[in-house]
């Protein structure tokens, strides 16, 4: 890490802010003396659940029972800029400092699906400037909804603000790691990778003397017992937004329902579905109290897929997302996240 730090050409237009920005993101738990940088994308949902178990000391150990209830992204965690510098200073000297990171192609993949593919009326704004920018000749529900971006638009618009802005400004959901906790400023004891997430939270938990208050189920079961507990709060997010959607006309009552499993087959959450599958989501109502009824739908059309392919699907849908892209335009996109790949080491 020193010596990719020491290559890190990386500069700040206000580093003073940038360190704020830093201490803003990193949480602080007092019990159990550790720091945690949760980034969007990668995992923070279940981390800042895993840190709000440690933090209240609840009694419930197993965080694949609490994700996707309530939000946490809202609940007021200390932070180490709520500490004055005396106190930051300690800290920093003498607590575990812990973050997590990941491919930065997969999560700029996570991110799309999420924010652009899933029923989500405010990302569908951004999604208006970006089909306005990067589509030859889109349609006025296109231009009006924001609710069909597609991922090469997607990244012609990350690439282009990459090489014409500040990336220090982008939406924390796609800006790049190292702007959002900095390992070259912030020592970092144990840098974690999703793609080893069993493991490396495992050995995080050790270091700081909490394995037994948290319960991990095995890797085998962990990815979709949090995947199934996220597709749950999704579907309810969607439902909220049905009214509106209406008023818009951007989705069709009827539509609604397909419009939701479509999303998770997108995400590789699901597996493809047949004439009977579509049949049978053309007769479920769209009304708000259905939300319960899909999500059952959902999760019986997982049952009857093997687990080892539902634990495969999502990498192997983002792999041919990738595949259909010009050379040219990875290139400029891996360019534009240059300093995850070589900071985190993964391939370029």
């Amino acid at each position: 890490m020193l010596e990719s730090c020491a290559r890190n050409t990386a500069k700040y237009a206000d580093e003073t802010m940038h360190k704020q920005n830093i201490y803003r993101n990193l949480l602080v738990n007092e019990r159990y003396k550790f720091l945690i940088c949760p980034i969007p994308k990668i995992g923070s949902s279940f981390l800042k659940t895993i840190f709000k178990i440690l933090h209240l000391n609840l009694t419930k150990t197993d965080p694949t029972t609490l994700v996707g209830k309530g939000d946490i992204h809202s609940e007021p965690f200390p932070k180490l800029l709520d500490f004055d510098t005396t106190e930051q200073k300690k800290i920093l000297s003498t607590y575990t400092k812990v973050m997590f990171t990941r491919d930065p192609l997969s999560r700029i993949f996570s991110a799309y699906q999420d924010k652009l593919v899933s029923t989500n009326l405010i990302y569908w704004g951004s999604g208006k400037g970006i089909i306005k920018a990067y589509r030859h000749n889109p349609s006025s529900k296109s231009l009006s909804c924001g609710h069909d971006t597609r991922f090469e638009e997607f990244l012609d618009f990350l690439i282009h603000f990459s090489e014409n802005h500040n990336s220090d400004k982008m939406d924390i959901h796609w800006k790049p790691v190292h702007l959002q906790c900095d390992p070259c400023m912030i020592q970092y004891d144990i840098i974690g990778k999703l793609e080893s997430f069993y493991d490396d939270m495992t050995e995080t938990l050790r270091t700081i003397g909490a394995q037994d208050k948290i319960y991990l189920p095995k890797v085998d079961s962990l990815s979709l017992a949090i995947r199934k507990g996220m597709m749950t709060h999704e579907i309810k997010y969607s439902f909220s937004q049905l009214n509106e959607l209406n008023k818009l006309g951007c989705i069709s009552e009827k539509e609604f329902p397909l419009r939701v499993v479509q999303d998770f087959v997108s995400h590789g959450y699901i597996g493809q579905l047949g004439e009977k599958e579509r049949l049978e989501l053309s007769k479920i109502a769209s009304g708000p109290t259905n939300a319960t009824y899909l999500t059952k739908w959902i999760f019986k059309q997982m049952e009857k897929s093997d687990s080892s392919y539902l634990r495969n699907l999502p990498k192997e849908t983002e792999k041919a997302a990738y595949k259909n892209l010009a050379k040219d335009m990875l290139l400029r996109l891996k360019v534009a996240y240059l300093h995850d790949f070589t900071l985190f080491g993964y391939d370029f």
